[in-house]
C-alpha cells in the first residue's frame, strides 16, 4: 500500500532532526576525553536522541510497525508542550493509533484485506489532511527546538574542549617547569634539553635558555610560535586559545586565557 503523505511528512522531520541533532555529539567526539561530566552526559542525551529520531524516521518511510510505535512515544512527548503542542500531539496521537493506520502499517496486501479493515484504511485517509497540516506545525516547532538547542550546546562544547585542552597543556608545561628547577638545583645551571613534550593539541613544546632565564612555550592551538626569540615575550593577557602560553623563570607570562576564566562549567 502506498505510504500516505502525513508518514511521509513526519519520516522527513524526523530525518533532518537526527541530522541537526547528532551533530552536537559528532562536534564532541573528537575531543570527549576533554569534555567535563555534564558535557559528557548532555553529547550522549543528543545522541540518543538523534538516533530515536533517525529510527523513527526509517520506521515511518519504510512504513514499519516499529516505527508508528516511535511515532506515538513522539507523540506522547508532544503533549507537554500545552496548549498548541498538547493539541496537535493528541490528533496525531488519534491518527497513529487508528485501526486503518495500524493496517497500513501492517504491510498486508490489498487484495487480503477485509471489507472492514478496507473501509477503516479509508476513514485513515480522509483524516491524513488534517493530520498532515498539524504534523507540518508539530514538526517544525520540533525542528525549531532541537535547532536552538544545539546552537546553545555546540559552541559551549567547543569552548569547554579547548578549556580543557589549555588546562591540560598548563599541567604539562608545569611539568617541564618542574624537570627545569630540579636540575638547577641540583647542578646550580640550567639543563641544555628536557624530556620531549608535547601539548594538548599535539604540537611540542618549546624549551629555551640563556645564561640565567629560561622559557617554557606552547604555541597554543594554531601550532604557531609568535615569535622565535624567547626574550620578546612580555607580561601580557592571553586573548584566546591561539595566543602562545609562556612560563619564564617559574612564572606564568601568559596564562589561561579570559574566555576561559569567564566560563562557567556546569556543577
Amino acid at each position: 500500500m502506498e505510504r500516505p503523505g502525513v508518514v511521509t511528512l513526519f519520516a522527513t522531520l524526523h530525518f533532518i532532526s537526527a541530522i541537526v541533532l547528532l551533530l552536537v555529539p559528532l562536534t564532541a567526539v573528537s575531543s570527549f576525553h576533554d569534555l567535563d561530566t555534564f558535557g559528557a552526559i548532555a553529547a550522549a542525551f543528543f545522541l540518543l536522541w538523534g538516533l530515536f529520531n533517525l529510527i523513527t524516521g526509517l520506521g515511518l518511510w519504510f512504513m514499519r510497525e516499529p516505527g508508528r510505535i516511535l511515532q506515538i512515544i513522539s507523540s506522547g512527548f508532544g503533549l507537554l508542550f500545552f496548549p498548541i503542542g498538547t493539541m496537535i500531539a493528541i490528533f496525531l496521537l488519534i491518527y497513529f493509533t487508528k485501526p486503518g493506520t495500524k493496517i497500513l502499517f501492517s504491510r498486508k496486501p490489498l487484495h487480503e484485506l477485509t471489507s472492514e479493515e478496507a473501509d477503516a484504511v479509508r476513514a485513515s485517509a480522509a483524516s491524513s489532511g488534517i493530520a498532515l497540516g498539524l504534523g507540518a506545525l508539530a514538526g517544525l516547532g520540533a525542528l525549531a527546538a532541537a535547532g536552538i538547542l544545539a546552537s546553545i550546546f555546540v559552541p559551549n562544547v567547543v569552548t569547554a574542549t579547548q578549556i580543557a585542552k589549555q588546562r591540560r597543556t598548563m599541567a604539562e608545561m608545569s611539568s617541564v617547569e618542574a624537570e627545569v628547577e630540579s636540575f638547577r638545583a641540583s647542578h646550580h645551571a640550567l639543563p641544555q634539553t628536557v624530556t620531549p613534550r608535547s601539548d594538548a593539541w599535539d604540537h611540542p613544546l618549546r624549551y629555551a635558555h640563556d645564561a640565567d632565564n629560561y622559557w617554557i612555550i606552547s604555541a597554543g592551538k594554531d601550532g604557531v610560535f609568535e615569535t622565535d626569540t624567547p626574550q620578546e615575550y612580555g607580561a601580557a593577557a592571553t586573548r584566546n586559545f591561539d595566543t602562545d602560553l609562556v612560563i619564564r623563570n617559574g612564572e606564568w607570562l601568559r596564562g589561561e586565557s579570559r574566555r576561559a576564566h569567564a566560563f562557567r562549567r556546569w556543577p
